[in-house]
């Protein structure tokens, strides 16, 4: 089974899977588009990363279409569904929000699966986030 990867900060872990909605009906509280924003890079990287690594005869061309598809916000929503983020580890949401049903949302999912990723670099490191996005790629090929 899938598991979110182990915070030294349980409040970074907290702020990932926070969003603006959640943070617009309690002020001061962090929601987590900017650890959304890092952790698009952070897994960009690390995905060229690995499909560089593991492929060498393939193209830039083949490659970059690998990554694509591997990073979309659908495939992310299903590594969303895999973690169980809303069930096993709760979304905050405002409550306009989970009223809609936006915890299935799968922009809202890939968000918050990038901030958790960002989330963990900035609690323990590159060489952390790429072994937990190696054990993702089963995940992201689903």
């Amino acid at each position: 089974m899938l598991e979110l990867p182990k915070f030294n900060s349980p409040a970074l872990l907290l702020q990932a899977l926070t969003h603006s909605s959640y943070a617009n009906e309690h002020p001061g509280v962090e929601h987590n588009e900017r650890l959304e924003f890092l952790g698009d890079a952070v897994l960009k990287f690390h995905l060229s990363d690995l499909l560089y690594c593991r492929h060498l005869q393939s193209r830039e061309g083949s490659l970059t279409l690998w990554r694509s598809a591997l990073e979309r916000n659908s495939t992310l929503a299903k590594v969303a569904a895999s973690l169980k983020l809303g069930d096993r580890y709760p979304l905050r949401l405002g409550k306009g929000a989970k009223a809609q049903g936006e915890q299935q949302n799968p922009k809202i999912l890939s968000g918050a699966v990038e901030a958790v990723i960002s989330g963990y670099y900035l609690d323990s490191g590159a060489e952390a986030v790429r072994s937990y996005v190696e054990r993702l790629l089963p995940y992201l090929s689903m």
